[in-house]
């Protein structure tokens, strides 16, 4: 009887111990640029100047909207944006070709979700 017991309590250490090391572990995951809280957004706007990390990663954007709004996008570093090197962005800039950011901010900065071409009827800038 003393040695089913004695199991018994091992099982449930065991328990404990891996209960233990998943919360461990989710808490040492790397974080989502909002924390995971946030709702992203979206803005539509025209490129109006671009920050590249290398040839290959764009750092940060400011993007104008028709109404004269202009906000300061960042890139997750490493983060690969399909499509949106810092060449293209700066594209978008030369041709006046709108894009349409999605966007989370943490901490009062603006962090890229997506960034995409923007829908062919949006307004142009006054």
């Amino acid at each position: 009887m003393f040695i089913f017991r004695l199991i018994e309590v091992k099982k449930r250490g065991r328990l404990a111990a891996l209960a233990l090391a998943l919360v461990l572990a989710a808490s040492c995951a790397a974080p989502e640029p909002d924390g995971g809280a946030g709702e992203t957004r979206t803005f539509v706007g025209y490129v109006t100047d671009v920050r590249a990390r290398s040839l290959s990663e764009l750092e940060a954007l400011r993007v104008t909207d028709a109404a004269g709004a202009s906000l300061w996008f960042r890139a997750e570093e490493g983060r690969a944006l399909d499509g949106f090197a810092p060449s293209h962005a700066r594209e978008h800039m030369l041709t006046g070709e709108p894009v349409e950011v999605t966007y989370r901010e943490l901490d009062g900065t603006l962090f890229i979700v997506d960034l995409s071409d923007a829908p062919p009827e949006t307004p142009a800038p006054s």
